[in-house]
């Protein structure tokens, strides 16, 4: 995992765009839309799943 000054892009993303740990591990790299800043996630609401897109703040992306 490449790494920006001491901390990992994963510590970086995870602590600026809200996203918890659990969604974090279930990302894949097709859930991830760097040009629009967005990502999406599975969660669980009850008994359902539900698909949600959630913004990914620029700053989290070093140098994109």
């Amino acid at each position: 995992m490449k790494k920006s000054g001491s901390k990992s892009y994963f510590t970086i993303f995870i602590s600026m765009s809200g996203c918890r740990v659990p969604e974090m591990i279930g990302l894949k790299a097709k859930d991830v839309n760097l040009e629009k800043h967005e990502y999406t996630i599975l969660l669980k609401k009850g008994d359902l799943y539900v698909r949600e897109k959630r913004a990914i703040v620029p700053s989290t992306v070093p140098n994109y």
